[in-house]
C-alpha cells in the first residue's frame, strides 16, 4: 500500500518504498497522461495493472484523476494493494500548481480528510524520479516545445543524467530512442490523437534492457508496434 506523503521533490510515496525502487534490479513503471477527467478509467487500469508494477507515472493533464485515486484506496483495501507503492507525477498544461486533496500529504500515516479539504498537494513540472539504477525526466512536454522536436527534452535529461524522458500532451503514443536516451509517450487514455485508440504504457527497466510496452485500453492487449 502506497503511502500517501510527498517529499520535497514531488514524489509521492514512503522514504523506504522511494529508496528501495531506486535499488531494485529490476523494476516496472506503469505510465499514464492526459486522463483528462476519467477518474473511473484511470482507477480501472490500476486495478487491472497497478499490482504488477513499482511505482506509477503520470505524465500531466488529468491531475484531479490521480488524486480521486489515490483518495479512493482509503476506504478500498483491495484498490490500496493494487496501487504501486511509489507515485510520480508532473504538471500538464490544462493541471494547476496544487490541487486540493482529501489526505495530509505530510502526514506518516495515510488520514482521511473526508470531506474537509484543507490540504493540497504540489504538482511539480517537472519531477526526477530513480528506478532501478536509471533516472526518469517527467514532464508534460509543453515546457520543451515536443509538438516541434526532442532537442530540448534530450537536452533537460542529458544536464541531470536520465536515460529516460516521459512526458504526454500530443496524445500520440510514441517511444523514440536517441542515442542512449529513451523517450517515451503513453498516449492518452481517454482523448488519444494520431489515429490511435486509447493507451498507457508500462515500462521495463532491467540493466541495460530498458523498453515500453503499450496497451490498447479497447481490447486490454499489448500493441504489436507503434
Amino acid at each position: 500500500m502506497i503511502l500517501l506523503k510527498q517529499n520535497e521533490s514531488g514524489i509521492v510515496g514512503s522514504p523506504q518504498d522511494i529508496v528501495a525502487l531506486e535499488k531494485k534490479e529490476a523494476a516496472s513503471i506503469l505510465i499514464l497522461s492526459d486522463s483528462h477527467r476519467n477518474p473511473a478509467l484511470f482507477e480501472e487500469i490500476v486495478r487491472r495493472y497497478g499490482k504488477y508494477c513499482d511505482a506509477l507515472v503520470f505524465a500531466g493533464d488529468g491531475i484531479t484523476d490521480l488524486i480521486q485515486t489515490m483518495e479512493n484506496l482509503m476506504d478500498d483495501e483491495e484498490l490500496a494493494q493494487f496501487f504501486p507503492p511509489v507515485a510520480a507525477f508532473a504538471q500538464g498544461n490544462c493541471d494547476p500548481a496544487y490541487s486540493v486533496c482529501g489526505f495530509d500529504p505530510t502526514a506518516d500515516e495515510n488520514i482521511s480528510c473526508g470531506s474537509q479539504y484543507s490540504h493540497h498537494l504540489n504538482i511539480p513540472r517537472k519531477t526526477v524520479l530513480s528506478a532501478a539504477g536509471e533516472k526518469l525526466l517527467i514532464s508534460h512536454g509543453h515546457l520543451q516545445g515536443i509538438d516541434f522536436g526532442d532537442e530540448l527534452a534530450l537536452s533537460e535529461a542529458e544536464e541531470i543524467g536520465a536515460k529516460i524522458f516521459i512526458h504526454g500532451h500530443t496524445h500520440v503514443p510514441r517511444q523514440v530512442r536517441a542515442g542512449n536516451k529513451l523517450i517515451v509517450n503513453p498516449g492518452s487514455i481517454s482523448r488519444p490523437r494520431g489515429g490511435f485508440d486509447p493507451t498507457f504504457a508500462v515500462l521495463t527497466i532491467k540493466g541495460s534492457f530498458i523498453d515500453a510496452a503499450f496497451i490498447n485500453i479497447k481490447t486490454w492487449n499489448v500493441m504489436k508496434s507503434i
